[in-house]
C-alpha cells in the first residue's frame, strides 16, 4: 500500500519533479538526439544538467533545442565546445537563449538563473560533429498545465 508523502508533493510543488536520461551516446553530426518527451501540455523547466560520461576524443560542439510538436524548432542555448572536457563533466545552461551551455570540469556546473517554458513536444541534444559523447541528463520542472509532464526517452 502506498502513502502520501507531503514532504515529497512539497517539494515537487517548490523545486520540480527530477526526471533522469540514463547515459546515452550522441555520435550524429549535425543531427538532433531526443532526451525528453515533453506531454500532456506546458511545462516549466527549472534546471537541466548533464553529466559527460564518456567523453568526446575531437572537436565538437554540443547544445540543447526545444523541438514542438508544432511550430519551429529554437535552440535552448548556443554551443559549448566539448573536445577537450573531461570524462564526468557536469554541463548545464543558464535558461538565457543567448547564453553558451557551460561546463568546465568534473568538479562543479552553475544552475539555471532562470526558468523557460516548454511547450509540449522534446528537448534534444545537438552534436556538431562526427565524434561520441555520452552524457547522462537529469531535468527538473514544474507542471504549467494540469496533466502535463516529462519523461526520458
Amino acid at each position: 500500500m502506498s502513502q502520501l508523502d507531503p514532504l515529497k508533493s512539497f517539494a515537487e510543488l517548490t523545486t520540480g519533479k527530477r526526471v533522469d536520461r540514463d547515459a546515452g551516446a550522441m555520435t550524429i553530426s549535425g543531427v538532433a538526439t531526443p532526451l525528453f518527451t515533453i506531454a500532456g501540455g506546458r511545462v516549466i523547466v527549472k534546471q537541466i544538467i548533464g553529466q559527460i560520461t564518456v567523453a568526446a576524443s575531437g572537436a565538437t560542439n554540443l547544445s540543447l533545442q526545444s523541438n514542438p510538436t508544432t511550430g519551429t524548432t529554437a535552440a535552448m542555448c548556443t554551443v559549448l565546445a566539448i573536445g577537450a572536457l573531461e570524462a564526468q563533466t557536469l554541463v548545464s545552461i543558464t535558461g538565457a537563449v543567448g547564453d553558451a551551455m557551460y561546463g568546465v570540469s568534473a568538479a562543479l556546473t552553475q544552475a539555471m538563473t532562470r526558468d523557460m517554458v516548454l511547450p509540449i513536444g522534446a528537448i534534444e541534444a545537438l552534436n556538431s560533429a562526427a565524434e561520441t559523447v555520452t552524457v547522462k541528463w537529469s531535468v527538473i520542472y514544474v507542471p504549467l498545465d494540469d496533466g502535463a509532464y516529462i519523461e526520458a526517452i
